[in-house]
Protein backbone atom coordinates (compact mmCIF):
# COMPACT_ATOMS: atom_id res chain seq x y z
CA UNK A 1 0.00 0.00 0.00
CA UNK A 2 1.17 3.73 -1.22
CA UNK A 3 1.21 5.34 2.08
CA UNK A 4 1.99 8.78 0.16
CA UNK A 5 -1.62 9.83 -0.88
CA UNK A 6 -2.79 9.30 2.71
CA UNK A 7 -0.05 11.10 4.58
CA UNK A 8 -0.91 14.09 2.12
CA UNK A 9 -4.53 13.97 2.79
CA UNK A 10 -3.50 14.11 6.54
CA UNK A 11 -1.35 16.96 6.01
CA UNK A 12 -3.73 19.25 3.82
CA UNK A 13 -6.58 18.58 6.03
CA UNK A 14 -3.78 19.85 9.31
CA UNK A 15 -3.41 22.51 7.57
CA UNK A 16 -6.71 23.21 6.39
CA UNK A 17 -7.65 23.26 10.73
CA UNK A 18 -5.21 25.32 11.29
CA UNK A 19 -5.66 28.09 8.68
CA UNK A 20 -9.48 28.09 10.04
CA UNK A 21 -11.19 26.83 6.71
CA UNK A 22 -12.09 24.14 8.41
CA UNK A 23 -13.39 23.02 11.53
CA UNK A 24 -13.32 20.07 13.84
CA UNK A 25 -16.90 19.36 16.06
CA UNK A 26 -16.19 19.61 19.61
CA UNK A 27 -19.29 18.95 20.86
CA UNK A 28 -19.61 23.13 21.02
CA UNK A 29 -22.73 23.54 18.38
CA UNK A 30 -25.00 26.51 18.81
CA UNK A 31 -28.52 25.70 21.25
CA UNK A 32 -32.07 26.85 19.95
CA UNK A 33 -33.39 28.76 23.00
CA UNK A 34 -37.01 29.47 23.21
CA UNK A 35 -38.64 31.10 20.46
CA UNK A 36 -36.24 29.51 17.78
CA UNK A 37 -33.11 31.98 18.74
CA UNK A 38 -29.60 30.16 18.14
CA UNK A 39 -27.04 31.07 20.45
CA UNK A 40 -23.19 29.65 20.13
CA UNK A 41 -22.21 28.57 23.77
CA UNK A 42 -19.59 31.62 23.62
CA UNK A 43 -22.94 33.28 24.02
CA UNK A 44 -24.39 31.26 26.30
CA UNK A 45 -21.45 31.59 29.03
CA UNK A 46 -21.23 35.28 28.50
CA UNK A 47 -24.60 35.89 29.21
CA UNK A 48 -24.23 34.04 32.53
CA UNK A 49 -21.23 35.70 33.52
CA UNK A 50 -22.98 38.95 32.84
CA UNK A 51 -26.05 38.25 35.91
CA UNK A 52 -22.75 38.55 38.18
CA UNK A 53 -22.49 42.52 39.32
CA UNK A 54 -19.15 42.92 38.95
CA UNK A 55 -18.68 41.52 35.12
CA UNK A 56 -21.59 43.61 34.37
CA UNK A 57 -19.63 46.82 35.63
CA UNK A 58 -16.14 45.21 34.23
CA UNK A 59 -17.46 45.39 30.59
CA UNK A 60 -19.94 47.65 31.19
CA UNK A 61 -19.45 50.66 28.58
CA UNK A 62 -16.01 49.21 27.19
CA UNK A 63 -14.87 47.61 24.22
CA UNK A 64 -14.24 44.02 24.48
CA UNK A 65 -13.45 40.79 22.95
CA UNK A 66 -14.41 37.16 23.89
CA UNK A 67 -10.56 35.24 22.94
CA UNK A 68 -11.47 32.30 24.46
CA UNK A 69 -13.98 30.24 26.25
CA UNK A 70 -14.03 26.51 27.83
CA UNK A 71 -16.66 24.62 30.10
CA UNK A 72 -17.06 22.07 32.19
CA UNK A 73 -20.46 20.69 33.75
CA UNK A 74 -19.54 23.16 36.71
CA UNK A 75 -17.68 26.51 35.55
CA UNK A 76 -17.32 28.05 32.43
CA UNK A 77 -13.76 30.02 32.03
CA UNK A 78 -13.88 32.86 29.47
CA UNK A 79 -11.06 34.87 28.31
CA UNK A 80 -11.52 38.32 27.59
CA UNK A 81 -9.51 41.43 26.25
CA UNK A 82 -10.79 44.68 27.59
CA UNK A 83 -9.65 48.16 26.54
CA UNK A 84 -6.04 46.57 26.16
CA UNK A 85 -6.04 44.53 28.95
CA UNK A 86 -6.96 40.46 29.28
CA UNK A 87 -8.85 38.94 31.72
CA UNK A 88 -9.85 35.74 32.99
CA UNK A 89 -13.84 35.37 34.32
CA UNK A 90 -14.40 32.34 36.12
CA UNK A 91 -17.96 31.46 36.40
CA UNK A 92 -19.88 29.06 38.52
CA UNK A 93 -22.76 27.49 36.01
CA UNK A 94 -24.44 26.42 38.99
CA UNK A 95 -24.78 29.66 41.02
CA UNK A 96 -23.89 31.82 38.12
CA UNK A 97 -20.98 33.54 40.06
CA UNK A 98 -17.83 34.56 38.65
CA UNK A 99 -14.23 35.44 39.80
CA UNK A 100 -12.43 38.06 37.85
CA UNK A 101 -8.38 38.14 37.47
CA UNK A 102 -6.49 40.27 35.61
CA UNK A 103 -3.77 38.74 33.53
CA UNK A 104 -0.57 40.18 32.92
CA UNK A 105 1.38 39.93 29.71
CA UNK A 106 5.21 40.35 31.21
CA UNK A 107 5.78 43.50 29.35
CA UNK A 108 6.60 46.44 30.76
Amino acid sequence: MNRKPVLMLIFLLAVAVLSGCVEIDNGNRAEEQEGGAVQSPQAKYLAIAMKDPEVQSLLEGKDYTLTSVSATNENAILSLKIEGKFYKITTDLNNETSIIEEQFTGNP
